[in-house]
Parts: C-alpha cells; structure tokens; sequence
C-alpha cells in the first residue's frame, strides 16, 4: 500500500526495477515493463530448474544491493527519523555517508 502511494505517480520508464515478491501486483501501478521479480511456486506448480536459476540470478543482485544498504544505515544520521528538517539537507547527509561508506569499503 505505501509503495501505491509514494510511486504511483512517479514515471520508471527506461528504469529496470528488482523487487522481490512482496511487491506482487506492482505492474498494475507502476508504468515499467523493465520488472524483474523471482517466479513464485505453489503447491500444484513447483518450479522447475530453469525458473530456480532465474530466481537465482536476481538474488544475487539484490542481495548486492541489500548490503549496500545496510552499510549505510550503519550511519546514525540515517537511522533517525525526521532528522533533517530540509530534503537538500538530507540529500547532502546521503551523499556525504555514500562517500565515506565507499571509502571504507575501499581501505
């Protein structure tokens, strides 16, 4: 519900977009044809081995992408909420965490 809200309007055309399978329905209000989302099996339709690499291969993207953000919120100033009164504030506080979550990775 809160992803309908934030990006219903927001245009991701030419964006290629990985979410996972909490975000199932996405296509009826993002306007993409670039999602890429793991195959979900049931009870009467297993998945066979090719849709298991498929499923694969996105995981290991994402995963990427999850510690990326993680390492991040290991900054404080990211974790609390409403602690910047500006979004250009918070957009530089990002930038500058960005920056230094690189340079430790790098050392």
């Amino acid at each position: 519900m809160l992803f309908k809200v934030l990006f219903a309007t927001c245009q991701f055309s030419g964006v290629l977009l990985w979410v996972d399978l909490g975000f199932l329905g996405l296509d009826k209000y993002v306007c993409s044809s670039r999602i890429l989302m793991p195959k979900k099996s049931s009870k009467n339709h297993p998945l066979n081995s090719e849709e298991k690499e498929y499923n694969s291969t996105i995981s290991s993207v994402r995963v990427k992408v999850e510690h990326a953000i993680a390492n991040l919120k290991t900054f404080f100033i990211l974790r609390i909420q409403n602690r910047m009164r500006k979004i250009d504030r918070l957009d530089l506080a990002l930038e500058l965490c960005t920056h230094l979550a690189n340079f430790r990775l790098s050392n």
